[in-house]
């Protein structure tokens, strides 16, 4: 989801496509950027980075405020002071050592950090819900890549990537062509309004999927004392530390009944994403069988048929858990838009506020709840794949609700 113009101002800096050496290469995802640990991301870069994405983040909180007193000086950026960016790493081996460069990069960078420590995307979302000052979060993670890949996954107060305009920074957006497409959002207004009417039978429609042009970055070589060339303001941020897990796990509750006799089998990729699962099954009279499998996912029948078992559902949440996928015993995986539209007839019976949606390219289920708990808009987008599952367990538990077959 880089916007258009980002794109085509970074197309005259772009180099003829070529094959890229992946092992030392930066590349841009969808969602920020991954590289190998050292080879292409160590420490440093990991800060150029961040003073790039921060200033960014920065200058979109700008555009919010009606007017700004000028600057003194014009090699300083005017944005909006106390900028609050929230931050976090995974499990990966080098995710520490690069979020100690990121938090100290933002923080010089003039924009306060709310420090989550050791989280997961769909966590640190939910500081999002829980701090509105905060306008942007930096997950430091490899998710997707190799096991020996870290870099950072940026996103805006709605859960969307922040686009970067990269050579305005110097830096060199070398592009090449991939398979992977964008996962653009459902019309959520459409959906909304299908759900309202009571068309629950109706799909929602999907904006059309564009191909997605990765690219190898190239960042300028800026010694040590240079690295802050974009600094936004005169004055270093704060650094404030905060039990982001407690307050999470408290959200997820209200997405998982209270008790069920439907048997669950889950496979996760993150021990944190496990921790939570087996808190869950004691919290609540949940049965829940529990499966870790680092960088895995299932594939072929007979795969398919191990993992789920006698469970009445099983679900798949990779290391990004966002993302979840669901297989029945019989079905194996359904796909993301069967799910959608069985979670929307199963709840339009239960006269729930909820609708699910999923992205274009059928990656993600999302879920829209218009009874407004946590947000102050018109519904909350929420991107959580244990959220999808307690949902779906929820609707099984009833007794009435089958999956589709």
């Amino acid at each position: 989801m880089w916007q258009n113009e980002v794109c085509d101002a970074d197309r005259y800096a772009a180099m003829a496509r070529t094959e890229i050496d992946h092992r030392h290469s930066i590349r841009r995802t969808e969602f920020g950027v991954r590289g190998t640990y050292l080879n292409a991301i160590d420490r440093f870069r990991a800060s150029q980075l961040a003073t790039i994405f921060s200033t960014q983040i920065g200058q979109q909180t700008t555009l919010d405020i009606p007017s700004l007193p000028e600057a003194d000086d014009a090699d300083f950026v005017r944005t909006a002071a106390n900028v609050t960016v929230a931050t976090g790493y995974d499990g990966r081996y080098g995710s520490p050592d690069l979020l100690a460069g990121v938090n100290s990069a933002v923080r010089q960078n003039g924009c306060d950090v709310v420090d989550a420590g050791r989280c997961t995307a769909a966590s640190l979302l939910n500081i999002f819900r829980t701090d509105p000052d905060v306008r942007g979060a930096i997950l430091v993670t490899g998710a997707g890549g190799s096991a020996s890949d870290v870099g950072m996954d940026i996103f805006t107060q709605d859960q969307q990537p922040v686009p970067v305009p990269w050579q305005k920074y110097g830096v060199i957006n070398r592009a090449y062509q991939t398979e992977q497409y964008h996962t653009t959002l459902v019309s959520i207004e459409d959906a909304l309004a299908q759900f309202r009417c009571g068309d629950t039978d109706h799909k929602p429609e999907t904006s059309a999927g564009v191909q997605f042009e990765e690219s190898e970055l190239i960042l300028p070589d800026i010694t040590a004392d240079g690295q802050h060339l974009f600094r936004s303001v005169r004055h270093s941020g704060g650094l404030t530390s905060v039990q982001s897990e407690v307050e999470y796990r408290q959200w997820l509750r209200r997405w998982w009944p209270n008790t069920s006799d439907v048997a669950v089998t889950a496979m996760v990729a993150d021990s944190v994403v496990a921790d939570r699962l087996q808190w869950l099954a004691s919290e609540k009279m949940l049965k829940i069988q529990l499966r870790t499998k680092q960088n895995t996912f299932v594939k072929g029948d007979s795969a398919v048929s191990e993992f789920v078992g006698k469970a009445s559902v099983s679900f798949e949440i990779g290391e990004d858990d966002r993302f979840v996928r669901v297989a029945s015993r019989h079905d194996g995986f359904h796909s993301a838009d069967k799910i959608v539209q069985w979670i929307n007839r199963a709840a339009h019976s239960d006269n729930s506020h909820v609708t699910a949606h999923h992205t274009s390219d059928g990656s993600r289920i999302l879920l829209a709840d218009v009874a407004l708990p946590c947000s102050g808009m018109q519904q909350e987008l929420i991107s959580d794949g244990l959220a999808v599952a307690g949902l779906i367990t929820g609707l099984l538990s009833n007794g009435t609700n089958y999956l589709p077959a």
